[in-house]
């Protein structure tokens, strides 16, 4: 292993961590110019209690419980869980533990060099145009975001597209989802797949479909 390789451990609950996995094989493989990101040797997984006997047959061990585990000086983490606030509750346990989180930029992610990547993010975007604001422990997965502004511990998934668009805190855009110009998502909200948003959305409120609306049953603030 070399001078400049980090021992890195991620934090997950589900299969989700081994496309982390997959991301930082990538970045292994083809370093980025220009950008300041290191190797890593990825040492395992780390789950909650609550999924330790996870079905997921994970690729490398999973060496124990967020709730449980005491980080060392020389680990670095890696946020692989989807769902916004199951990952700020993970993040706050290990950073209170003094955990040191990456930010992670696949290579495939077309992003200006100019763009901030928030404190342990993941940026595996399709594309990331200028103007845009990324949050900490924000993912960006297999998506198109451009002139937006996304606040901490948001989730774009696959596919989705969000445009000059303002996501609060603890957003989830699940896959296929779109979000139109000039909206806002309000926090802890959720886009179900394959909905297209054309007005602001209300805080700790889910919609669906096309136009998205509100889902029946589902409170909002």
């Amino acid at each position: 292993m070399s001078s400049d390789t980090k021992e890195l451990i991620i934090v997950c609950e589900d299969s989700f961590g081994m496309d982390v996995y997959s991301i930082v094989g990538a970045i292994n493989e083809y370093p980025i110019e220009g950008y300041n990101q290191s190797n890593y040797r990825v040492l395992g997984y780390l789950l909650p209690k609550d999924r330790m006997g996870s079905p997921v047959r994970f690729n490398l061990p999973v060496l124990g419980a967020i709730e449980e585990w005491k980080p060392s000086e020389n680990e670095y983490y890696a946020m692989g869980i989807v769902q916004p606030r199951r990952k700020e509750w993970a993040v706050n346990l290990l950073k209170e533990k003094k955990a040191v989180f990456v930010q992670l930029r696949a290579p495939w992610a077309l992003v200006p060099f100019d763009v901030d990547l928030g404190e342990g993010s993941i940026i595996a975007a399709i594309s990331v145009k200028e103007g845009v604001k990324i949050g900490p422990f924000t993912l960006l997965y297999q998506s198109m975001v451009a002139a937006a502004e996304i606040e901490a511990f948001c989730s774009v998934m696959a596919f989705a597209n969000i445009t000059n668009a303002h996501l609060e805190k603890c957003v989830f855009v699940d896959e296929n989802a779109s979000v139109m110009m000039n909206l806002t998502i309000g926090e802890d909200a959720c886009v179900l797949p394959n909905s297209v948003v054309v007005k602001n959305v209300k805080p700790r409120t889910t919609v669906s479909g096309i136009p998205a609306r509100r889902v029946k049953g589902n409170k909002e603030e």
